[in-house]
């Protein structure tokens, strides 16, 4: 039952080493079932188990969080100046997941305080497995491991991180004897030694003989205990711009890795801090248009190529647009390329298309064909990290963002943009007004929010009352409590009736007032949950308006009908 195929998949063009493979494990069904429900009860407790800077497989926690904190941080040594200078060290695991000693991580299992019984459970699934390559589609030999976990087992991603935590706790200590010191972008942010995300790991420290020792050590001395072994040539270092020369060479020889260069990328994005988005993201375009390239256009209907460009060349961007906004100039080179496939056009010539993009570009339901326009869709994307900011969550990245720019302000009244502000914070600000569209703040007792400057009535447009003509007023009701009874923890017709118009404050009578304590909460009015979700967020962009002909400006129910009809998909989009 637990005899496994092994595909080999290649990592480059035309590979001749077998590290140039990529072996991914076929287990059988039998195998799954039992792995994957081991793995969702294993997956409950990891919250627990797992420290805040492992953001991977963890729930609740995502890899976006993991490049925020890790753009804050080299943004914070790209502009570090005074006597102190701190470095980021990139190290790279070189097979991690083959390397795993049984024996050790079963060890760790056991301290963690998993019972015997389960952990023999563990030991039993990766000590009875054995290997078969798939040649040319045919197994050949029987291989019995000694260690490591399998790539494609349900279980081995939890595994490992249990397995990975074994370093982070080996760095926490060393901060917590104060033998290394991690990197504080602020006084009251938290103190960071490293990142990690599975086997990926960035540790941060003070640029010195003493840290870069120390670290050394800590790195051997999990080789040897783990069986990991770093892979040199491809870590790096990242130095701030305070470092002298002479202090960067007597570190690079302690730690025995290269300075990082602006090609290095970490998690698919650029490690070292670059200083034009355009020259970052110009990648994009160069892949999408080899991407579309490829598909051969002219052999494609209409149909087909839509089909495309909504599976495959929409999704390619994404990663990096649920990251950065990326550049207007970029945006509408990737929609340029896409409009030229969609219509079967050679991208360095001019020619008419049929229809306008942005009418193609809006929903179905709208006379559209469903595709996103980038610009958009970036900063729906983007939008996500404006409602966390409000949520008051405990995630790592929004801690760090509250202790730098927000102190104890609210994001939606944020004035200003501060000094040396990254690209993340940047982004988030521009992307606020999508998010004051469509939140509104729930009424509870002894609510502090400002009457005239905060949302809270969600059937009026905007969701803020109009200001007072009187000043007295406007004094008097500056808070919402003001407006409630606090024995019955109801409405106060009178003062509601004094401070506004009949018709506003009869909006105002609607509001349920919750009996809860805790202080007030936005919720998204898009959504019939409250809860943000990007697809609405994109919905409220895409503004329906910016079309010229009023016969798109509402929904159409003969468009409904048209898309749900069995014609044939280009007989749809012709019509």
């Amino acid at each position: 039952m637990n005899h496994t195929f092994i595909a080999l998949i290649p990592k480059c063009n035309k590979p001749i080493l077998a590290k140039k493979f990529r072996p991914i494990s076929l287990c059988n069904v039998a195998h799954k079932m039992c792995s994957k429900i081991t793995a969702s009860r294993l997956k409950l407790h990891l919250d627990n188990l797992i420290s805040p800077t492992q953001m991977a497989f963890v729930p609740n926690r995502n890899i976006c969080d993991n490049s925020i904190i890790s753009h804050e941080k080299m943004h914070y040594l790209h502009n570090t100046r005074g006597k102190k200078g701190f470095m980021a060290i990139k190290v790279d695991m070189a097979k991690a997941y083959d390397r795993v000693e049984w024996s050790l991580l079963c060890s760790i299992l056991e301290r963690f305080g998993f019972s015997k019984k389960f952990v023999h459970l563990i030991h039993q699934c990766m000590s009875t497995t054995s290997f078969s390559v798939l040649i040319n589609g045919s197994p050949f030999g029987m291989i019995n491991p000694s260690r490591g976990i399998r790539q494609g087992d349900p279980f081995s991603p939890y595994l490992f991180i249990i397995y990975f935590e074994l370093l982070s706790r080996m760095l926490t200590r060393l901060e917590n004897l104060n033998l290394i010191n991690g990197i504080k972008v602020t006084r009251k942010s938290p103190s960071f030694t490293h990142l990690m995300y599975a086997d990926d790991l960035v540790i941060y420290c003070q640029a010195n003989s003493e840290n870069a020792n120390i670290v050394q050590k800590c790195l051997s001395s999990f080789e040897s205990w783990s069986g990991l072994s770093i892979s040199k040539p491809k870590s790096v270092v990242h130095f701030s711009r305070n470092v002298d020369p002479g202090l960067k060479s007597v570190l690079l020889s302690i730690l025995d890795i290269n300075e990082c260069c602006h090609k290095i990328k970490h998690l698919g994005l650029p490690f070292c801090k670059q200083q034009s988005r355009t020259s970052c993201f110009n990648e994009l375009v160069e892949s999408l248009q080899s991407k579309l390239s490829g598909w051969k256009s002219k052999n494609l209907s209409q149909a087909g190529r839509l089909i495309l460009l909504k599976s495959v060349a929409q999704a390619l961007p994404v990663y990096h647009m649920s990251n950065f906004l990326l550049p207007i100039r970029i945006c509408e080179k990737l929609d340029a390329c896409m409009r030229s496939f969609f219509w079967g056009h050679n991208p360095s010539q001019r020619k008419l298309s049929l229809k306008c993009w942005d009418e193609i570009c809006l929903p179905k339901p709208l006379g559209g064909l469903g595709l996103c326009k980038m610009h958009d869709l970036n900063h729906a994307l983007n939008t996500k990290f404006a409602w966390k900011l409000t949520e008051n969550g405990n995630c790592l990245w929004a801690s760090l963002f509250w202790a730098k720019y927000l102190n104890s302000s609210n994001i939606l009244n944020y004035v200003g943009q501060g000094s040396n502000a990254s690209w993340t914070w940047i982004d988030i600000l521009k992307c606020r007004d999508v998010l004051t569209k469509g939140s509104c703040f729930s009424i509870s007792a002894n609510s502090k929010i400002l009457t005239w400057l905060e949302p809270w009535i969600p059937s009026l447009v905007g969701f803020i009352p109009p200001p007072s003509f009187s000043s007295s007023v406007c004094v008097s009701y500056a808070l919402v409590d003001s407006l409630i009874e606090p024995i019955t923890n109801d409405w106060d017709f009178d003062n509601s009736l004094e401070a506004f118009p009949p018709s506003i404050a009869h909006a105002i009578f609607k509001i349920k007032i919750s009996s809860s304590s805790d202080p007030p909460a936005l919720f998204w009015t898009p959504s019939a949950s409250g809860k943000f979700s990007v697809k609405r967020a994109f919905s409220s962009i895409c503004n329906p308006p910016r079309c010229s002909s009023s016969h798109f400006s509402s929904t159409n129910p003969l468009f409904k009908k048209i898309w749900s009809s069995r014609l044939h998909e280009r007989h749809k989009i012709f019509i």
